[in-house]
């Protein structure tokens, strides 16, 4: 279980992968858990390294992530290189190096009970959970909803937006976390009112992608324009406009489930 691959990131969202391996031989199994691995990562193993399956259980893998101080630069001199991980992925269906990056984050981040300050361990009944040594509290790993909306007005156009942490002239769809008390179609609405100040009906899901950067599910949907004008809040979308098929400004990358729907809304015109 877990010996004969391995998964290794670095706490910046990146994959380690020797030289001159492709990185998407490595994306979907780890790279071969060899001599080399156990010589050049074997002192950084202990409390640190893993074993995680598929959801289905049918396949096994080690996984490890790297203390803080462990970069680029010293993985360079061992003869492995970095590749972000936001950079391989090209599909938002079930992707196994995000699955295994989310379970290392939680792994990581929930050393320390949360209700009494214990060190955690795992729970050994096969659950992915981390029981507290002291008063017995699990943890499971962190998943936090978030929404992302594809809005339509009366003449078909989409509402694209650009968030202030954005690159220059990407837009992309009004986006959001999900609050306490709130489904996910409350929480459309109440993003869309905040960030641009208009109101919306008829949301529909469309589609969903898991995102660990950090521990998120990004779940898509549409809906139509129902009143109100766009005002940006200018506190995270600094500009959003109404966009015909003919007229776009640049787009998220592929790969991402905002592009997935921004994609879905071009092809319906054909």
């Amino acid at each position: 279980m877990g010996e004969q691959t391995i998964f290794i990131f670095t706490r910046q969202g990146q994959m380690v992968v020797p030289v001159g391996l492709p990185p998407g031989v490595a994306l979907e199994d780890g790279i071969g858990f060899d001599k080399r691995i156990a010589h050049d990562f074997g002192a950084l193993m202990e409390g640190r390294l893993f074993n995680a399956s598929d959801p289905d259980g049918r396949k096994w893998f080690s996984v490890l992530l790297l203390p803080a101080d462990k970069g680029p630069p010293l993985l360079a001199e061992k003869g492995f290189r970095c590749e972000p991980l936001r950079s391989l992925i090209h599909g938002f269906s079930y992707n196994r190096v995000l699955r295994m990056y989310h379970l290392a984050q939680w792994r990581e981040e929930s050393r320390y009970c949360g209700r009494c300050g214990y060190p955690n361990g795992d729970a050994d009944n096969g659950e992915y959970a981390r029981l507290c040594s002291h008063c017995g509290r699990k943890e499971f790993p962190r998943i936090s909803p978030a929404i992302l909306v594809l809005i339509k007005n009366e003449r078909d156009e989409a509402l694209l937006a650009h968030n202030v942490n954005f690159r220059d002239n990407v837009y992309s769809l009004i986006a959001g976390f999900m609050e306490a008390g709130e489904n996910l179609q409350n929480t459309v609405a109440r993003e869309v009112r905040e960030e641009i100040d208009i109101e919306v009906h008829d949301i529909t899901f469309i589609t969903s992608q898991s995102w660990p950067f950090s521990n998120s599910l990004m779940v898509g949907f549409e809906a139509r324009h129902k009143s109100g004008v766009i005002r940006c809040d200018k506190k995270e979308i600094a500009d959003a406009q109404w966009f015909s098929r003919d007229h776009l400004p640049e787009l998220p990358g592929k790969g991402s489930v905002s592009r997935f729907i921004i994609d879905k809304w071009l092809a319906e015109s054909s």
